[in-house]
């Protein structure tokens, strides 16, 4: 009896680190070459100090582009956080299965600058697609976003 335990037991070790081993990261661009990573919390404080540099950054896949992969939204370091990747459609394809891995990216902030005019048209679709009401008049001036821009990114099971 307890040899058959023993048995059981080394094959399902086996057999997990088998798993483990096949496991495969899904990598976009070339190999990421800064090693030391910079907080995306630190980044969400004062976007406006990092536009242009290159960047390593690190978090959970929230969220995905679910029609073209363009971007993937990641948690940052802190709670209720996060940072949108977006590259220029067809460049990268983030999966759908993304959601819940970890990923890393190598790239740099951009800021753009939404009209009121555009807000109101994204608000627009946005209720349309959730079946809500909006009111254009809610909306008071256009805003600053700030964006990463990867050229390389890593994405594996946590």
């Amino acid at each position: 009896m307890k040899i058959a335990k023993k048995i059981i037991l080394s094959s399902i070790v086996f057999s997990l680190l088998t798993f483990s081993a096949f496991a495969k990261d899904t990598k976009f661009g070339p190999d990421l070459t800064i090693k030391n990573k910079t907080n995306v919390s630190e980044i969400l404080v004062k976007p406006e100090l990092f536009v242009g540099k290159n960047l390593l950054i690190e978090g959970v896949a929230l969220d995905v582009c679910k029609e073209r992969g363009c971007w993937i939204k990641i948690s940052s370091d802190k709670k209720k956080q996060s940072i949108k990747l977006k590259v220029d459609d067809g460049d990268m394809v983030f999966p759908a299965d993304s959601i819940g891995k970890n990923v890393k990216a190598e790239g740099s902030i951009y800021k753009v600058e939404i009209s009121k005019e555009d807000i109101i048209e994204m608000e627009k679709e946005k209720a349309k697609n959730k079946s809500t009401k909006f009111d254009p008049k809610s909306i008071k001036e256009g805003k600053t976003i700030y964006m990463f821009k990867p050229k390389s990114v890593v994405i594996t099971d946590k």
